[in-house]
């Protein structure tokens, strides 16, 4: 966090669902190695991530990010993907480990 705050950057995390369940909350999905660790644990952890970021920086869900990054840079919504420039046509074109 000392980094972003350094560099100006804001720190992203996406939660997923199995971040906040454990072990003991579902059965079949110990493929994943965090869904070995009891729901307890896991819930602390989270808890004590979110903490620091809350601390350190605004914690925002998704929509309101989108809202506050569009208020602050309205020329966002205006900018259109252009995927007709050559250089996309040549990235289609190439195959990967066949770029020279």
């Amino acid at each position: 966090m000392r980094l972003c705050r350094l560099t100006k950057t804001e720190p992203s995390l996406l939660l997923h669902p199995l971040d906040f369940l454990g072990a003991d909350d579902a059965t079949g999905l110990d493929f994943f190695p965090a869904m070995r660790i009891q729901s307890k644990q896991k819930l602390e952890i989270v808890g004590e991530v979110l903490r620091a970021l809350s601390e350190n920086f605004t914690v925002l869900n998704l929509r309101e990010y989108a809202r506050t990054t569009l208020a602050a840079s309205p020329d966002l919504r205006s900018l259109k993907p252009d995927f007709s420039s050559p250089r996309i046509s040549r990235m289609r074109a190439t195959s990967v480990g066949t770029e020279s």
